[in-house]
């Protein structure tokens, strides 16, 4: 049987390409709505060349403007366990562990890039739109800390809450139907005492 090395070749290099695209350094999520968006992905694309990472390793997509975007960004947050107080008006996960929610300062991002990969992922939060922000808020391993821009901690760890607030809400609002739903019981079985009473009388 004649082999041909070359034709696996070919296809190992057109399927390089492929496997590049289908696991993109940096996937970002971008609300077409904010004017402050369009200048800041501008620079963070420009950091992430510099750091090489070439454009195709990076794709955008227009949440805002598309349902299906829409459900992607809400089950990452859940997957990756964003808490509400930590959703920014603009995503973007990096090295598929990293998830940046509104304008990370670039020197941050730069920071992360260049680390070595956590074992857990890592929800980093700035969502102002100022030019100088000062400080970040990072969650991870269920813990929340602020950090300075230039990485000192500005708070000790704390544990994080949030994600017991559903669930709290969820547990009250069971047992207040629960009491209404007796209380009704309670009031309509008096009802038809005080009305068997009146029967028995009349």
């Amino acid at each position: 049987m004649t082999s041909y090395p070359w034709v696996y070749m070919a296809l190992a290099l057109l399927l390089v390409p492929l496997a590049t695209a289908a696991t993109p350094r940096m996937l970002v999520y971008k609300n077409d709505a904010c004017s402050h968006c369009g200048p800041y992905l501008q620079q963070l694309f420009a950091m992430l060349e510099e750091n090489g990472v070439a454009a195709d390793q990076v794709v955008v997509r227009d949440y805002l403007n598309s349902p299906n975007d829409r459900r992607e960004v809400a089950e990452l947050q859940a997957r990756f366990g964003v808490p509400l107080d930590m959703q920014g008006h603009m995503v973007a996960v990096m090295d598929g562990v990293y998830v940046l929610e509104g304008h990370v300062p670039l020197s941050v991002v730069q920071g992360y890039l260049n680390a070595p990969k956590p074992d857990q992922p890592v929800v980093v939060y700035q969502d102002s739109m100022q030019p100088n922000v000062q400080t970040y808020a990072v969650l991870y391993a269920g813990k929340r800390q602020i950090y300075a821009v230039n990485g000192e901690p500005v708070t000790p760890p704390s544990e994080d809450y949030s994600k017991y607030v559903i669930p709290a809400i969820l547990l009250a609002m069971t047992g207040l139907l629960a009491f209404l739903g007796l209380k009704k019981n309670q009031s309509s079985n008096g009802q038809n005492g005080v009305e068997m009473k009146r029967k028995k009388h009349g």
